[in-house]
């Protein structure tokens, strides 16, 4: 229907429906109707629509040129299947009602800069396809029924948040800025792309389908992230998140890293335990904490940063546990870098079967790393065991009354093991401690003033506290008091361990036993 003729559009309906490539030619239409098998039906300039504007299926490319209709009324549909492509930001406008089919396309590929306008008229786009290049700003809160998709070199900047019922594909050269929004992702989320990860981006994405989701791509970076599906979240690429993670339900992670970064203070969440195959804490500043069980099921690193599991009023044990699942010895934690990290809290490790089985408890306080290294002489039943410390004022333990530990004399924190289905013979244990004149790296001492830790002894309190427990010596090991460390040995229970100087010193009883001999001579 070529242009430049006389044409009365009346109240007639004019359809182009060839098989092949079409000119929809410059006029003023009526009802104006594309039903296209194959080919695409192109305008060659502006038109103006009186009633209706119906894109039934094929393909209707209207490049920068507008197709509105002159006054505001009657329905612009687009039906299942078809696809309208744009150059600029001027889809069809005008019309009271629009009918946009979940499984129909618009796509806009200009090579500039845009806004995406919302559909108009109550309804949400289908498919949503970013191609070309240059910016596609949203500055509306809009559904899209289908998928999202970016190609080219295009840029999606959300001013607004969105929610997406389908897939989510940022392609390969492309870039996707959340900012500060809350986005809602019901189908697959595929970044291949990039994450703008500036100041701006406080986002947060939610995956919350009905179906099964996953997660892929290359250097996937989030900030928030929340998991709410039933039918699962699987993570098929790596990830990091810079912000908080909730797991309300559904969430695995195949065999993937995830790591935390960032400068803010994070946090894990959710109603019930979260899993990780490999989780990573690479933090500049602040810290990690677990508002629930946390598992990891392969390797544990702290690079930079501290998890704490939970929240904790001394000297009452912190409320939430992190898990290594892998066997203590493979090893399942690992320390690397300058200024690694280490657990506030609550960290249980698999012990395995065997002899002379070493594990070591990477755990410390808000500023100290305070390990307690473990050596089993015989495991003959593998389980688990919860290691912890507790700095407590200068009294070393709460229960410290009812021991012969000088309370004004030892060190000002307590250690605690607790056994899971463990079967064994007897075990070893050091307990590290802080003496900055000493320990490079230490900020402050855990001893009190005057003290000799060559004089320390070992003291355990069983059940732990805040349980009633009694106190019973702890063998120490051959040159087990050292100036950062006492060792116990032969320890054939757990609990709290206290360590110290004793209110009985060795030289008093010496000098006792010499004034009653020389009485009985």
């Amino acid at each position: 229907f070529a242009s430049g003729a006389t044409y009365t559009a009346s109240t007639g309906t004019v359809v182009y429906n060839g098989s092949g490539s079409q000119t929809v030619g410059t006029y003023n239409y009526y009802n104006l109707t594309i039903n296209k098998s194959a080919g695409t039906a192109t305008t060659g300039g502006n038109i103006t629509i009186g009633n209706n504007l119906t894109l039934t299926t094929g393909t209707l490319n209207i490049a920068a040129n507008s197709i509105d209709r002159g006054a505001a009324g009657g329905t612009f549909t687009l039906g299942s299947g078809s696809l309208l492509q744009i150059a600029a930001a001027n889809l069809p406008a005008n019309y009271t009602t629009v009918s946009i089919a979940s499984n129909s396309t618009v796509e806009y590929n200009p090579s500039f800069n845009m806004t995406v306008p919302a559909p108009g008229g109550g309804a949400n786009y289908g498919n949503l396809l970013l191609s070309n290049s240059g910016n596609r700003t949203f500055n509306a809160a809009m559904t899209i029924a289908g998928n999202l998709t970016a190609s080219g070199t295009v840029a999606a900047v959300m001013n607004a948040g969105i929610t997406v019922n389908g897939n989510v594909d940022i392609g390969s050269g492309t870039s996707f800025d959340p900012k500060a929004y809350t986005h809602t992702f019901k189908g697959n989320y595929a970044n291949n792309g990039s994450t703008v990860s500036d100041a701006t981006n406080t986002s947060t994405i939610i995956l919350n389908g009905t179906s099964a989701q996953a997660i892929s791509g290359t250097g996937l970076w989030f900030y928030h992230l929340t998991a709410n599906n039933s039918a699962g979240v699987t993570a098929n690429s790596s990830f990091t998140i810079a912000g908080n993670f909730t797991n309300t339900a559904g969430f695995s992670t195949g065999s993937t890293t995830t790591t935390f970064g960032g400068t803010a203070a994070q946090t894990i969440s959710g109603p019930g335990t979260t899993a990780f195959y490999n989780l990573t804490v690479n933090k500049s500043s602040e810290g990690l904490t677990l508002n629930i069980d946390v598992t990891v099921n392969n390797l544990l690193t702290l690079t930079s940063g501290k998890i704490t599991t939970g929240t904790s009023t001394a000297p009452n044990p912190y409320s939430y546990t992190l898990t290594t699942i892998a066997l203590c010895t493979t090893p399942s934690v690992s320390r690397p870098g300058g200024t690694p990290g280490h657990v506030i809290g609550n960290l249980r490790k698999k012990i395995p079967t065997g002899s002379s089985v070493a594990c070591t408890f990477e755990v410390g306080d808000s500023t100290k790393y305070t390990p307690v290294d473990v050596t089993f002489a015989s495991v003959s039943g593998e389980g688990s065991v919860t290691g912890a410390t507790m700095p407590w004022s200068t009294d070393g333990h709460p229960a410290v009354s009812g021991t012969d530990i000088d309370p004004a004399l030892n060190v000002n924190r307590f250690w605690t093991l607790k056994n899971n289905t463990v079967t064994f013979t007897t075990y070893e244990a050091t307990f590290n401690f802080c003496d900055s004149t000493v320990t490079t790296g230490c900020p402050s001492t855990d001893l009190d003033a005057g003290v000799s830790t060559i004089d320390f002894v070992i003291r355990r309190y069983s059940p732990e506290y805040p349980n009633s427990g009694t106190w019973s010596n702890v063998t120490l090991a051959t040159s087990g008091a050292q100036p950062t460390y006492t060792k116990g040995s032969g320890i054939t229970g757990f609990g709290d361990f206290a360590v110290g100087q004793s209110t009985i010193r060795a030289f008093t009883r010496e000098r006792e036993w010499i004034y009653q001999r020389e009485l009985y001579y």
